[in-house]
């Protein structure tokens, strides 16, 4: 016997939905009057499918539109932070720049108009000198010792024009070097005005991006609202259509409408992408930004470049002052050449200068060496702080290891006790019934004695770290004075302190593991007795049973509700 299942069109006919074109009574006046039999239910569905696919489709298309927005959206808005951050750092650099720069150059004006005047006086002094020398010159000694004072006199004379043709150098240098400060100035107040309009232009370029991300997400926004409302009239199309099944009706207007919608997501859609199109806008805007950036770092190079000639000019004044202090020295011993005897005078002074200086070479060489020695020992005394330190510090790492080890081994201490007490509380009956009285005090004073010996050690150690602490606490109020023996004598002292609590540790825990060994031992005699407990060898009179993992008398009880349950 073959079945097959019936159509659609089939089991509407049977329920009565629809009537065959056979059956219908107006069915030749529909092919007459329209030529064509009428669309029925099946075809509308079709055709609703259908609909409803494209609108899923265009729905899709405008949330995969929406998303690839809200990434640009949030890389625009990301770049537009970054590049208000970097134009704010680069503000405030310039303006700090600026106001080195101009400290700087105000300082470095001071200095050489206070250079200027005193060079003014020095040349007043100086030919004031040379007067007062031409005009105490006095006739009348012997030729040679005259030709020789002539000599000499020539080459100071000569000396102190060189020194006056170094300190006027200076001076022209001095006022070149003010020349090119200014047009420097110059040059960094107008870099720093195009920098201010640059930074300008980037600020209003930045408000523009800024409204720009306010209208895209404004435009975001409405597209969200248009894709709630493309969803709301989907599940009303797809409500619509569940009644059509029902009730087929024409589905004119409700095309129509589906088709406004589409051409309506269509539009945000095209909006969308014209705000997409405006990224690469906004991507050029943050290059331009860099570039800025790069020209204000080349800005400060060229402040930097100021800086350096800045400090040129700094060593200019010194040479300057130190010529002066020469032109002063010069004057001075030509005024006692003027008021001395004669030639012989002269020489004597000079020979006397050259001794004077060749001393104070040897001061300057002695003062260097000093320096080097000196330099020398601060360096040792630095070594042998950091030695120190070192040392300190190997000795407090050293110290915290022995504090954890105390730790560690009190804990340990502290769990083999309350092992301990847990198995002597579960064997105490079993002692006072099989073993006896004498036997159990037996066996218990050596473990007792032995817990206290373990708890002296532990408190001994304790005290011990304690004195370690206090030992590194001296130590460090000390300071850094005594960098020598000291230091020797109390890490040798500090070495063997830990040495002492390293094997006051070590014995602590060989015997915390002694008492652990016999603890695992009474936990096997506890075992024993826990299986004589579960075979029934005991008194029930004379023995109470405590804490045991089975219970006889708790699983008969276990046993009995089991037994009720399943009754």
């Amino acid at each position: 016997m073959s079945w097959h299942k019936p159509s659609k069109r089939q089991r509407a006919e049977e329920l009565g939905l629809i009537t065959p074109l056979g059956r219908r009574p107006d069915f030749e006046q529909n092919i007459a009057e329209a030529g064509t039999p009428s669309r029925d239910l099946f075809d509308l569905l079709a055709d609703r499918a259908a609909a409803k696919s494209g609108r899923d489709a265009e729905l899709q298309s405008l949330q995969r539109a929406q998303r690839e927005h809200a990434a640009a959206m949030e890389d625009a808005r990301l770049e537009i932070g970054r590049l208000q951050a970097e134009v704010q750092r680069a503000r405030v650099m310039g303006a700090a720049r600026e106001e080195e720069n101009s400290q700087r150059i105000a300082l470095l004006e001071k200095r050489l108009e206070t250079e200027a005047r005193v060079g003014a006086r020095s040349a007043a002094e100086l030919a004031a000198a040379k007067a007062s020398l031409e005009g105490k010159t006095a006739p009348g000694a012997c030729r040679p010792a005259d030709d020789a004072a002539q000599e000499e006199l020539g080459r100071l004379r000569a000396e102190l024009a060189a020194a006056a043709a170094e300190a006027e150098d200076a001076r022209a240098a001095a006022r070149e070097l003010r020349a090119a400060q200014e047009r420097a100035a110059r040059a960094a107040d107008a870099r720093n005005e195009e920098l201010e309009l640059r930074l300008a232009g980037e600020a209003r370029a930045s408000r523009l991006l800024q409204e720009q991300l306010e209208g895209a997400r404004a435009e975001l926004a409405a597209a969200g609202e248009g894709r709630r409302e493309a969803a709301l009239r989907a599940e009303r199309a797809e409500a619509e259509a569940a009644r059509r099944e029902a009730a087929p009706k024409d589905s004119d207007a409700t095309r129509k409408a589906d088709a406004v919608l589409i051409s309506t997501l269509r539009e945000r859609v095209a909006a969308a992408e014209q705000l997409a199109v405006q990224v690469p806008a906004l991507r050029e805007s943050a290059r331009e930004a860099v570039f800025a950036r790069e020209r204000l770092t080349a800005a400060e190079e060229r402040c930097e470049r100021l800086e350096a000639l800045l400090a040129s000019a700094d060593e200019a004044a010194v040479e300057g002052v130190a010529a002066l202090r020469t032109l002063r020295r010069w004057e001075s011993e030509l005024t006692e050449v003027g008021s001395s005897a004669g030639p012989e005078a002269v020489i004597a002074l000079v020979r006397r200068q050259q001794d004077e200086a060749l001393r104070g070479a040897e001061r300057v060489a002695a003062a260097a060496a000093e320096a080097e020695a000196a330099r020398a020992a601060a360096g040792r005394a630095e070594d042998r702080a950091a030695l120190s330190e070192a040392e300190a510090a190997r000795l407090t790492a050293a110290l915290e290891e022995r504090r954890r080890d105390a730790a560690r081994a009190e804990r340990r201490v502290a769990l083999l006790l309350r092992e301990r007490s847990g198995l002597q509380a579960v064997l105490s009956s079993y002692d006072e019934e099989y073993l006896g009285g004498a036997r159990g005090e037996a066996g218990i004073a050596p473990q007792q004695a032995r817990l206290a010996e373990l708890e002296a050690t532990v408190e001994g150690l304790h005290a011990h770290v304690a004195d370690l602490e206090a030992e590194l606490e001296r130590r460090g109020a000390g300071g850094g004075g005594d960098v020598g023996g000291k230091d020797d004598v109390s890490h040798a002292a500090s070495a063997r302190q830990l040495a002492e609590a390293q094997a006051r540790a070590d014995a602590a825990e060989a015997l915390a593991e002694r008492l652990r060994a016999e603890g695992e031992a009474l936990a096997a005699r506890a075992e024993a007795l826990q299986a004589r407990v579960a075979r029934g060898d005991f008194d029930p009179a004379t023995t109470r049973v405590l804490h045991l993992r089975l219970n006889p008398e708790a699983e008969l009880a276990r046993e009995a509700r089991d037994a009720r349950v399943e009754r």
